[in-house]
């Protein structure tokens, strides 16, 4: 599992003439599926000038989690969040110069579509009136967290995988 960034918010509601003020945070996140990456749809191939590759690939079933903490007038009630992504879909493209000139580069690498990310908060007791606010933010920051990883280390993670798995171009046979 990768580790995810915490946070905290801040809430207050009125009970008659008084204003009550309190925050949560969450913290000890987690977030399981990356080793989940596979191909959800075509592939093609084209050779023209360079070979081409066009890819769609994702995950499926992504899961995180973590410790919540509601403090509401001093008085704290501890809960847990699950979320769930339906999906997460990837498309990329890769190419190759024929000439031997460089390996397969990948030239694209971008999230086309996150799914419904359900998080479901249990624990929270008399505390529940702040879910709406409690699961906003920790959707926001997991969303947050995943777009750049997978748009950056996970790239570069590829890219190297494909440079170690490349074998070489035997040079033109002329006959």
């Amino acid at each position: 599992p990768a580790e995810l960034p915490g946070d905290k918010i801040s809430f207050s509601q009125d009970i008659g003439f008084i204003t009550i003020h309190g925050s949560a945070r969450y913290d000890q996140g987690h977030f399981n599926g990356l080793s989940t990456i596979h191909r959800t749809g075509g592939t093609e191939l084209c050779v023209g000038d360079n070979i081409g590759i066009n890819a769609n690939i994702g995950l499926r079933d992504a899961r995180a989690g973590y410790h919540v903490a509601a403090e509401l007038q001093g008085l704290e009630v501890g809960a847990s969040a699950e979320v769930h992504f339906a999906s997460l879909d990837i498309y990329f493209e890769a190419s190759m110069p024929l000439d031997q000139s460089s390996g397969l580069q990948l030239t694209r690498f971008e999230i086309t579509n996150i799914g419904h990310i359900d998080v479901s908060v249990s624990g929270l007791g008399p505390l529940d009136w702040i879910l709406g606010k409690l699961v906003g933010a920790i959707a926001d920051t997991v969303k947050g967290w995943i777009i750049p990883l997978i748009e950056g280390p996970i790239k570069d993670i590829l890219q190297d995988i494909i440079d170690d798995m490349m074998p070489p171009i035997p040079a033109k046979i002329h006959f």
